[in-house]
Formats: structure tokens, C-alpha cells, sequence
């Protein structure tokens, strides 16, 4: 008896830990530009208003993060009307903060408060010299205008890390759920007087280390979604996957988690190393996960998957072809990613006509080109026939 009971805990284990379809990695980034003119986004929370809110229906709270570097970790603001295309709200300039003396910002979340219909970003600054973190936010009316940073949970004596902190408002107080680099907390506060309560940790079955998360809560039946990334004791916060739990109650037991997107096997492809933070909203019955993510070279991108049930996601890969194969440009390629040097609009072609990437702007950059095979690149000057292996 023992052993069978043995064996479906075992093989429990297993499913839970089974590796994610390759269908949910996306395969192109989410190509909007931050304040430094680069793509390299991370650390996204995002909202979706039905009605649309001061005149969008998805927005973004997200940092810039080139190859790491943490004077460019300032939250920014960005707003769409698809979930696909990404812009700044007109009138507002990114980011909202700078880096504060000393340490720098990181781990960006959105509230949105219905009483007083204003939105509100959430951010950990953290302190180099002392080893601590603490947590800002800032508020606005229309998503242009915001308030003074106010710091809502000073730094902890005790030094514990407050990592990716996810928060809502549940009667008239402000609930938080938060990582310590291995479980998940929460805590809840009143806006009168920020007095945060005893942290609980979470009944989330696991000996996976957590990173970063995010967190849907159903008003009506009070079931919490939980989104996370976390890795095993073989990896580190940079090698790690993303997983998904669910519980009835905040304080109830949660599900095994599930591995719902993997880092790709692939070398060339932008999820490549790892799944960073990232951000789950339901969209007229579908999930859009967006992930952050490392690529073999270091370099962040952001992400797009949705589908329903979110075990179900499918990733990004759509390509729109914009004119014919007439002519090209100059090109390097390395494995999949073919490289504009010359700073055009271009398109690769396969040797049947078929448009298989499309690059979206004109600054110098790359495609990812999805298949093995002979290409044209073409652009309004020359045309080039290259080999992607």
C-alpha cells in the first residue's frame, strides 16, 4: 500500500513538473521602444480595461534593461489598444523615476483603484550599501500626470528581500503578495497609516525556488491565479522557468504547479536562457501572458503568449508582410537572427515567394527568422540571397 501511494506521489510530482509545449514560446519580442530607443523590456504588469481607461483598453507598467544594466531599471508607462501594439501615452515622458542614489529600481506592478478611479505604480528601489529593498508608488488620474513617489514599506531590519511585489485592493486595504527569492508572502496594509501585517507564507506545493510573480483574484469566488518564475536547485534566478498555480482562498492550498512556458532549447531564440517576470490578464475569456526573458547573449525582451485554459497558451508568431522581394541590403547572419546593417525596412523571403519575417522599423537591428532554409532580404536599395542555417 505504501508503495502504491508512493507512486502516485511520484508520479504527481512528475506531471507537475512536465515540461511546457514548445507551442507556448513566442517567437519575436513585443518591439516597443523604451527611453533609451532599445527594446530590451522587462519586468511587465499589465491592466485591461473592457471600456478602455482615459482612452486605452491594456496598460503597461514595465523597466528597460539592456544586457543588465541596472541605471536603465526605471519604471516606464506604456499603453495599447490590441495588447500587440505598444505606445507611450501622449503627454506622458519615461521613465517615471531615476535611479535612486546608491541603488537602483526594479520590479514594476500596476493597481488599479476603482473608488477613486486612478492608477497606481508600484516599484522596489533598492539600496547597494545597506543590502536592502523598499517599496514606492506613485499615482495618477489620467496615466500623464503622476503624484510624488510616496514610500509605502520602508526597508525590513531584517533584510528579507521583497521581491516583485503583486498587489490589489480587497475591502478598503491593500494586499500584497511578494517573493523572498524562494516562497511566496502575503501581507495587507491600510493606505491610513501603511502598517503592513505578519507575512504568511503561501501553501504553494514546491521545492522550486520563486523569483518573480503575478497574481489574479477573482472578487466573486475569492480563487487566486498565481504566476511565477522559479528554477530548481541546479539554476539561479536567471535559468529559470515560469509556472502556474491556482488555490480556492488566498490562504487554501494550492494546485501543484504546472510549467505553462519552458526557455527554448533553441540557441537563437530570444527566450533562450530564461523566462523572467511576468504578467497574466484575462481578456474577453483568454489569458495574455506576457513574459520577460534572457536570451543566449544576455540581451531582455519582452513577450506575448495567449490562448485558454492557460495550460493551452500559444506564442506570438505573427509576421505581416509590407512589399515584395524587389530588392535588399546588406546583412550579417548568425544562426537565426539575420542583421540589418543598413538601417531599412526589410523583408526575408523564401526562394517561393513567401514572406517568412518582416522587420517593423527602419534603426538597425535584426530579424529572427523562424525556419532553416535560402532567403532574399530585400529593402528599397539592394537584394541580397543568404543562407540562414
Amino acid at each position: 500500500m505504501k508503495k502504491i501511494i508512493y507512486l502516485c506521489l511520484f508520479f504527481a510530482v512528475a506531471l507537475s513538473l512536465r515540461a511546457a509545449s514548445p507551442a507556448a514560446n513566442s517567437l519575436y519580442p513585443l518591439e516597443f521602444r523604451n527611453y533609451l530607443d532599445n527594446i530590451e523590456n522587462i519586468h511587465p504588469k499589465v491592466l485591461f480595461f473592457e471600456d478602455g481607461w482615459n482612452g486605452y483598453n491594456f496598460w503597461m507598467a514595465y523597466t528597460p534593461y539592456p544586457l543588465g544594466s541596472i541605471s536603465a531599471e526605471n519604471l516606464c508607462i506604456a499603453v495599447s489598444n490590441d495588447g500587440y501594439n505598444w505606445t507611450v501615452p501622449e503627454g506622458l515622458e519615461n521613465p517615471l523615476a531615476f535611479a535612486p542614489d546608491g541603488g537602483y529600481n526594479s520590479d514594476t506592478h500596476l493597481v488599479y483603484n476603482s473608488t477613486t478611479n486612478e492608477l497606481e505604480c508600484w516599484y522596489r528601489a533598492y539600496d547597494i550599501e545597506t543590502v536592502t529593498d523598499y517599496i514606492l508608488r506613485r499615482v495618477s488620474s489620467d496615466g500623464v500626470e503622476w503624484g510624488a513617489p510616496e514610500v509605502v514599506m520602508p526597508a525590513a531590519e531584517s533584510r528579507v528581500m521583497c521581491l516583485s511585489p503583486c498587489v490589489w485592493i480587497e475591502n478598503g486595504r491593500y494586499r500584497m503578495i511578494y517573493s523572498n527569492g524562494n516562497y511566496l508572502f502575503t501581507t495587507d496594509a491600510s493606505p491610513d497609516d501603511w502598517q503592513w501585517s505578519e507575512p504568511v507564507r503561501l501553501n504553494v506545493p514546491t521545492t522550486l525556488h520563486i523569483w518573480h510573480q503575478d497574481v489574479l483574484v477573482d472578487p466573486d469566488s475569492g480563487a487566486v491565479e498565481v504566476l511565477f518564475t522559479a528554477y530548481d536547485n541546479n539554476g539561479n534566478n536567471n535559468a529559470a522557468d515560469l509556472y502556474y498555480a491556482v488555490a480556492n482562498s488566498l490562504f487554501g492550498e494550492f494546485c501543484s504547479p504546472e510549467m505553462i512556458i519552458q526557455r527554448s532549447s533553441d540557441p537563437m531564440a530570444f527566450d533562450h536562457r530564461a523566462i523572467y517576470r511576468a504578467s497574466m490578464v484575462k481578456v474577453h475569456g483568454e489569458y495574455y501572458v506576457y513574459y520577460s526573458c534572457i536570451d543566449h547573449d544576455w540581451h531582455r525582451y519582452m513577450m506575448l503568449s495567449t490562448g485558454s485554459p492557460i495550460q493551452d497558451i500559444v506564442g506570438f508568431k505573427q509576421v505581416n508582410p509590407m512589399r515584395s522581394p524587389t530588392s535588399g541590403t546588406n546583412v550579417r547572419v548568425l544562426g537565426r537572427r539575420v542583421y540589418n546593417l543598413g538601417g531599412e525596412l526589410m523583408q526575408i523571403v523564401d526562394l517561393v515567394g513567401r514572406v517568412v519575417a518582416t522587420s517593423t522599423n527602419t534603426a538597425t537591428g535584426y530579424i529572427y527568422v523562424p525556419f532553416q532554409g535560402v532567403y532574399v532580404v530585400a529593402t528599397e536599395s539592394e537584394a541580397v540571397t543568404i543562407v540562414v542555417r
